[in-house]
């Protein structure tokens, strides 16, 4: 791949922090909030938004709005598992962390979502990982839409076998019939177009998997400019990340 190209691809990467204690320091992805409302509009009906500082890991766990939707969407951010155990910080102090995270139960190294990470958590910690899905959420969903990256993937620091039946697997304990799920950091604009098409082609009634499979073919005969740079989303990398994951 020529370097000028490797260059652009980077640039479609968001990486995130650490605070002192290892916790994940996030960038908005501005995007989603568009995507939601977005996917919302295509589907019609009732629909309830939690966007920004509402978008609160405990009212996931909590609100009877999940246990009565028939589609549900997570725009954010996704963590492998282990994935912000194992930071920038030395081997030795990265290599700790992740054993006291494993002498608690390990959740830190499994799979999670980032909900929101400021203000009154109200004693979460703004990660919904794979364990807590199992144990807290109740849904009765036909799709769970994770838009996020690497939902459906493992980071070598988990080496724990669960990449693809982890977050996968805990939103079918929950309730969900199917999900919607990457293999790799995606582009966040062509996630959005991807997300937006697949609802609407559900309102108008075809099935989920072929609203998937017919949004993924819109996505690559497009292209968009970002910067100096102009991609065609012809490329897998843009529009191939996503499984449809069900009946």
């Amino acid at each position: 791949m020529p370097g000028e190209t490797r260059q652009a691809l980077a640039q479609l990467h968001v990486p995130f922090g650490r605070g002192s204690g290892g916790t994940p320091e996030i960038p908005r992805l501005a995007e989603t909030a568009d995507e939601a409302k977005e996917v919302a509009r295509a589907l019609g009906g009732t629909s309830r938004l939690y966007v920004g500082d509402q978008a609160q890991e405990r009212t996931a766990k909590s609100t009877p709005d999940l246990r009565s939707a028939r589609f549900v969407l997570f725009a954010t951010h996704g963590f492998l598992g282990g994935e912000y155990v194992a930071s920038d910080l030395p081997a030795d102090e990265a290599e700790a962390r992740r054993t006291a995270a494993a002498a608690k139960g390990g959740q830190q190294a499994q799979p999670a979502l980032a909900l929101t990470l400021v203000g009154d958590l109200k004693g979460e910690d703004g990660l919904l990982t794979m364990k807590e899905v199992i144990e807290d959420l109740e849904l009765n969903a036909d799709l769970v839409a994770l838009s996020a990256c690497n939902t459906a993937g493992e980071s070598a620091q988990a080496n724990n076998g669960e990449g693809f039946a982890g977050l996968t697997r805990a939103f079918m304990y929950a309730g969900a019939r199917a999900l919607l799920v990457s293999h790799w950091s995606v582009d966040s604009l062509s996630t959005e177009q991807l997300m937006t098409s697949t609802f609407r082609n559900i309102k108008a009634g075809k099935p989920a998997l072929t609203a998937v499979s017919d949004a993924q073919g819109e996505l690559l005969k497009g292209g968009y400019s970002r910067g100096q740079y102009h991609f065609s989303r012809a490329h897998p990398f843009f529009w191939s990340a996503f499984v449809y994951v069900g009946d």
